[in-house]
């Protein structure tokens, strides 16, 4: 009987798609497109949310069987930091494309807040979604 219980609980959690957060990733790096904003770097507020498939392989509680958040702040920092780009929207899709290239990554909705951006308002921001072909 626990046999059979244990293999439908196996079975279930295979179905299910699971929900990583980088939630308020701050960063400073060169982005914009006026010649003032091309000589200071600016802070940007990033937050990522990746759906993934693990199956059985997360209840081995092993960080091998699983997407490692440090390694993926690690990879969207070093990414933000040396792109140096000029649109926000630019940014965003190429978080999402190195995200997209984990093999367990199905979807991801990646935000990027501009604080400052905008006199009369918090911030300027684009958000995006985008799923594996």
């Amino acid at each position: 009987y626990l046999c059979r219980r244990w293999t439908a609980y196996i079975r279930q959690w295979s179905l299910m798609k699971n929900l990583i957060h980088i939630v308020d990733l701050e960063v400073n790096t060169i982005i914009g497109v006026y010649p003032e904003e091309r000589n200071t770097s600016q802070l940007l507020i990033i937050n990522v949310t990746v759906s993934h498939v693990l199956g059985s392989k997360i209840m081995s509680d092993c960080l091998d069987n699983t997407i490692d958040y440090y390694e993926l702040e690690s990879s969207i920092i070093d990414l933000v930091k040396n792109r140096k780009a000029h649109l926000i929207e630019v940014l965003a899709e190429e978080i999402a494309s190195l995200i997209l290239s984990i093999d367990a990554v199905e979807k991801v909705t990646v935000r990027i807040d501009k604080p400052g951006a905008l006199r009369a308002s918090r911030s300027a921001a684009i958000e995006l979604v985008r799923t594996k072909d």
